[in-house]
This record gives C-alpha cells, sequence and structure tokens, in this order.
C-alpha cells in the first residue's frame, strides 16, 4: 500500500557494453536485461526497412530496419544464441545492417536450434488494406515482408521470456504487435526527448524515481500560437509487483525512455498526413506512472513512487513556460490509457487556459466499460480497483464523478464523460480489441478456450460469440448516448476491431483510411474542432463497414 514521503534523486544513467553494440537506453548487459521490442501504436512504422540495395531474390540484400521502441521482455532465461540474435536486432534499432531476409540467416537457424521447444513464431498483423499503383504496391510488398521477418523473430524471444505469475500478457507489455507495409507511409519528424528538470523537487517522478519528460516539437506559421498535447499510453500497473516490473522499462522510467520518437497521424508535421494539426506545437507528453496520471503516494518497500498527479502538474507547468500560456487554441489528446488521461484531467487542462482560448479533448480508445465478461465477471472493475487503491488515484479523480460514485466508477471514463465540461471528441471502435482480449474474453473467464480463435481474429467468431460483442457495442453506444447529445461535443464510433486510431497514419489519415459518412477519422475531428460542421458519427453494426484496418493475431497469446 502507497506509504512514506521520501523524495527521490533523479538521476539518468549511461550504459555500455565492451563486446557487443546496445543502444544508451539499454542497460549494460543483456543477460536478465529488459529489451525494447517494436509496437505501431504510438511511433508509428514500428517495423520496416528504412533502405534496402536489392530487391528480394536478387541475391542477399543488405537493410536498415527502423524500429519504433515500446514493448520490453526479459531474456534471463533465454540460451545465449538468444541473446545474440537481440543483439542484432537491438544494432538494427540503430541503424546498423542485418542480412535480409533473416529466416535464412545462420544465426536465426542457430537460435531455433537452441530453442527447440518454442511454440510456431507468431505475430498479429493489420488485414492489408488494397493498394494503388504498380510502384508502390512493389514497394509495400517488399515493407511488409521485411517487417514480417523481423516481427517473426521478436515473436520467438518474446516466447523464451517467463512472464511474471498471475499476470495478464497486455498489463506487463510483452505482446507484439507487426503491421502491413508501414502504417501508412509516414515520413513524420523524428522529435527528441525533454527530461523535466524541475520535477524532482516537486516529488513529480516516475515509478522508479527518473525525472519525467516529453517531445516537443514547434509549430510554425499559423499554428505557432497553437498546442497540441498528447498524453502517452501504455496500460497500467494495479498491484506492487506489476509496477515494480514496470518500473525497469520505459512505461515506469526515463531511464529506459527512447531518446527520440517518431511523430506521425494527429501528431505528424506534414499537411499531406495531418492536414489540420502539421504545424502546431505538437507534445507527447511521456507515460512512466502506471496510473493515467492520477498517483500520488509511494510505497517505500519496494521503490515505487506513485506522482501521476504531479507529473501531469509538473509537465503543464513546464509547458506552460515553454510558451502554452500563450496559446490561442489548444487540444489535449491521447491514446488507450492515455485516453483515459485524456478524459480524466480534460477540465484540467480548460482550467490552465483564459476564456477565450479555444481549448478542447480528444480521447481515442479511452472508453474502458466496466462490462461484464464471458464468464460473468467483472475483470476491469478489478483491475482498476487496484490502481485507485494502490497509487492512492481517488484524491486526483474529477470531483464531478466522486461526489456521487465510488472512487473505482470514477476511473470508468464512462462515468466521467457525461460531467465533462469541455468540449471533447470520442474516438473509439465499438470492438476494441483490447477490451475483447482483456476484459470482454480474457482467458482467465475462458478456460476452454472457447473463445481463443475468436480472440486472435473476428473472421473466427461464431454467431453466439458475435452476439455477445454486439450486446458489448450496445454497452458502448449506450455509455456515450448523453454525451453524444450536447452540441458541443464530436464522436466517431465505427465497427472495427481495433485499438488507437489517431496516432496511425493509415488510421488517420490515408487515402484508404477508415471512413464514416465519407469522412476520414482527421477530417472528422478537424470538422469538430474547427466547428466546421457538426461532426457526430456512429457505425453500422458488424460486418458492414468496408473502411476498417482490422487487427488480427497470430496465436492466442
Amino acid at each position: 500500500m502507497a506509504g512514506g514521503s521520501s523524495e527521490p534523486k533523479a538521476s539518468m544513467r549511461s550504459h555500455s557494453s565492451p563486446n557487443l553494440f546496445v543502444p544508451p537506453h539499454l542497460p549494460p548487459s543483456l543477460h536478465g536485461a529488459v529489451i525494447p521490442l517494436p509496437h505501431p501504436h504510438e511511433a508509428g512504422d514500428a517495423l520496416l526497412p528504412h533502405t534496402c540495395n536489392a530487391a528480394p531474390g536478387r541475391g542477399t540484400p543488405r537493410c536498415t530496419f527502423r524500429l519504433a521502441l515500446r514493448y520490453r521482455i526479459s531474456i534471463g532465461h533465454c540460451q545465449p544464441a538468444a541473446r545474440r540474435a537481440l543483439a542484432l536486432l537491438c544494432s538494427a534499432s540503430a541503424y546498423k545492417f542485418l542480412p535480409w531476409p533473416l529466416p535464412r540467416s545462420p544465426f536465426f537457424s542457430s537460435l531455433r536450434r537452441h530453442l527447440p521447444s518454442l511454440p510456431d513464431p507468431f505475430f498479429p498483423v493489420l488485414t492489408p488494406p488494397p493498394r494503388r499503383g504498380g510502384t508502390e504496391q512493389s514497394r509495400g510488398g517488399q515493407r511488409t515482408m521485411a517487417s514480417r521477418v523481423v516481427a517473426v523473430i521478436l515473436a520467438v524471444l518474446v516466447g523464451a521470456s517467463a512472464a511474471a505469475p498471475g499476470s495478464e500478457p497486455w498489463w506487463n507489455e510483452t505482446q507484439v504487435y507487426g503491421t502491413d507495409a508501414n502504417s501508412g507511409g509516414s515520413t513524420g519528424v523524428f522529435v527528441g526527448l525533454t527530461l523535466i528538470q524541475s520535477a524532482a523537487a516537486k516529488g513529480a517522478v516516475c515509478l522508479d524515481g527518473s525525472l519525467p519528460g516529453y517531445h516537443l516539437h514547434r509549430g510554425f506559421g499559423s499554428g505557432a500560437n497553437s498546442w497540441l498535447v498528447n498524453l502517452e499510453g501504455g496500460g497500467w500497473c494495479n498491484d506492487v509487483s506489476s509496477c515494480v516490473l514496470r518500473k525497469g522499462n520505459r512505461r515506469g522510467s526515463s531511464n529506459h525512455m527512447e531518446r527520440q520518437l517518431q511523430f506521425t497521424g494527429i501528431m505528424s508535421n506534414r499537411p499531406e498526413e495531418n492536414p489540420d494539426f502539421y504545424n502546431w506545437n505538437r507534445v507527447k507528453v511521456r507515460y512512466c506512472d502506471g496510473g493515467s496520471f492520477t498517483g500520488d503516494g509511494s510505497n517505500s518497500a519496494a521503490g515505487l513512487y506513485f506522482r501521476g498527479q504531479r507529473i501531469w502538474q509538473a509537465a503543464m507547468d513546464d509547458l506552460m513556460a515553454q510558451g502554452m500560456r500563450y496559446a490561442n487554441q489548444a487540444l489535449l489528446a491521447g491514446c488507450s490509457a492515455g485516453g483515459v488521461s485524456t478524459i480524466l484531467h480534460c477540465d484540467e487542462f480548460r482550467g490552465l487556459f483564459p476564456s477565450n482560448t479555444r481549448v478542447k479533448c480528444l480521447a481515442d480508445a479511452g472508453m474502458f466499460l466496466d462490462t461484464v465478461d464471458v464468464s460473468g465477471r467483472r475483470e476491469m472493475r478489478s483491475f482498476f480497483n487496484g490502481i485507485v487503491r494502490l497509487q492512492g488515484s481517488g484524491r486526483s479523480l474529477p470531483r464531478s464523478c466522486t461526489s456521487r460514485m465510488d472512487k473505482t466508477s470514477c476511473f470508468f471514463p464512462q462515468n466521467v464523460v457525461p460531467n465533462i465540461q469541455t468540449p471533447t471528441f470520442i474516438l473509439n471502435t465499438a470492438y476494441d480489441v483490447w477490451q475483447l482480449q482483456q476484459s470482454v474474453a480474457p482467458k482467465t473467464a475462458d478456460p476452454q478456450g472457447l473463445w481463443s480463435k475468436c480472440r486472435t481474429n473476428h473472421a473466427y467468431c461464431n454467431s453466439n460469440q458475435l452476439q455477445f460483442l454486439q450486446g458489448f457495442r450496445n454497452q458502448m453506444l449506450d455509455s456515450v448516448r448523453g454525451f453524444s447529445a450536447s452540441r458541443q461535443n464530436g464522436m466517431f464510433i465505427n465497427s472495427c476491431f481495433a485499438h488507437c486510431q489517431s496516432e496511425r497514419q493509415d488510421t488517420w489519415y490515408a487515402n484508404n483510411s477508415p471512413r464514416l459518412g465519407n469522412k476520414r477519422i482527421a477530417e472528422a475531428v478537424g470538422d469538430w474542432f474547427f466547428e466546421r460542421g457538426v461532426a457526430k458519427y456512429t457505425d453500422c453494426a458488424y460486418p458492414c463497414d468496408n473502411t476498417c484496418h482490422h487487427l488480427v493475431f497470430r496465436g492466442d497469446h
């Protein structure tokens, strides 16, 4: 439980290894280390070849891979061959070269010999959308092949890692996603990490006591005084063991954070990728507290600092000093756990600015429902209750909710959005795959594996399962019915099996992006923010929408 009040001394470590190249944000030894794996949702372009000097089938080309780092796994129990393979992939993340195609390379064969008990490699992929033009299709095919090859090896390494007892993979960030092609072909700018130097004195620190931070790309032209603040997502920790695990990776420590992130989707600096916000001041606030920026406590025995609310305030103070106080318009946004953060802090954000400043909020994939799972239990309520109790989040939750409901209920966005005063846009899928896998039909609620195929691929859901999922969709729509009645709010709820659509280029703004009312997500959000027209879109029930970019998994992990 939270207790103690000692303040940490924030510091940054530098890492080195005498025998092999390791990027500076990794620990010095690969044995038992926490190693980053790619994930497409936030950084975009997670797995793709950056340059290749030959086409497939014409000798052995060598490619540079750009990897967006997110997930981490412990490889303390891997054989030496696995550690060597991982070292090669770490080199790839720093623009080193590796042979391609990888499955035919000696190190891959060695890896399989040393780890014979592993299941067949798997990785989730997006259902490939149709591509236009022969040249682009050819390039897309090369990128897809290369990205999947790397994903296969990463998946093997995931299989070799040891999961924490009793933990769900998603909570502890060991699931790996791969994408088709390149998430829409974004060439968004890479933005450096800024640590908030004043945060330590305020006790505003990550789980491990390190400094929090953000990535800021300055606006220009007509957007020089406009600000988009994006709160990073990435799950939660709800007990001491999961928070201890989390403080050893970038979700709980700035010592492990990437020093650069690529801005894509709503964060892109290119007008052809982000027509309304490309030239704004765009900020990604890093997430390292595990409680959606709400906690206020500590656990001295475990060396944990639950300071999410203080991090929020320190980040806002720093950004105001950076010029945000002069904003003529501002948008608070976030995806997944960051979407929850956006809803919980929306009115606080509004309060930072004068009344004549246009301020709004965009919550992407943040409508986590207090729903009953397939066994009749409420997995998410139990999990959120753990967060609120452990981290002391109740004091930071909106009073408009806690004055009438218990604190755990007020961690659920569905109970907060009816009383948000600030104009808000809810972007969500009616069949959110995160919730399908972790709260609607989690493995703990499905011991016989009846939902195994449906969890991984919506096409395998039988009629009874689809009927249950339609009930979940109806609950989603009911939860926003009152919210949508307000003229100031906007909504885009499509019937896709996906999760997070604003920060991925292919779903935010591309030729084949999802559409409702012939509007892409970026267009709907822009219409709402700039009041160009009503922007309230609700999809028909699955399977009517053929513009979806569904997430499909290979293997029920």
